[in-house]
């Protein structure tokens, strides 16, 4: 092995290791919103060209990166179809102004052009966060209710909260609001 080899080797590591850390946020976030499946198609193309050459030349470092990332870059694009097709929202709850959980309106003041919302200083229930589909999450703000935790509604993406009844009320620790 040549010193040249040695440097592909060490290119070939540090760019096939570098798709690690996406891959294990994708896992643990269960979300590919931020991900662009057009090119992640283009790039494991790119890559299969790549690999092509590397067995044209006979040159290891460039065969074993290629293919290496191509499986990395192939896993990224699969759980990117599997998570955008798994976090679909129904469309009556996809606008900004409405509650991602109940479809209620908000009274989102960053909706609405105001500088800040009610919510910036009211106490969100941990349940009504977690039960907010992936696909809307930092999208629009939970209507009062339901950030208090004192309302609940069916929603096809989070069965947990089925036949629970919607109650609006005021959450007492809110401030001002619109």
């Amino acid at each position: 092995m040549t010193s040249f080899d040695l440097v592909g080797y060490a290119a070939a590591a540090c760019t096939t290791l570098a798709f690690v850390p996406q891959l294990l946020k994708i896992r643990r976030e269960r979300s590919t919103d931020d991900i662009s499946g057009g090119m992640y198609v283009v790039y494991i193309a790119g890559l299969a060209l790549w690999l092509a050459y590397g067995v044209l030349v006979a040159s290891w470092p460039v065969i074993i990166a290629n293919a290496a990332t191509m499986c990395f870059a192939t896993a990224v694009l699969s759980m990117k179809w599997r998570f955008t097709r798994s976090s679909a929202v129904p469309k009556g709850l996809q606008r900004s102004d409405h509650c991602p959980l109940c479809g209620q309106p908000n009274d989102c003041g960053s909706s609405a052009g105001a500088r800040a919302c009610w919510c910036v200083d009211a106490a969100i229930s941990a349940k009504a966060l977690e039960a907010i589909p992936p696909g809307l999450r930092g999208k629009a703000c939970l209507c009062k209710a339901c950030a208090c935790g004192q309302a609940r509604a069916p929603h096809q993406s989070n069965p947990s909260l089925a036949g629970e009844r919607l109650v609006r009320v005021s959450c007492s620790t809110q401030s001002g609001g619109s």
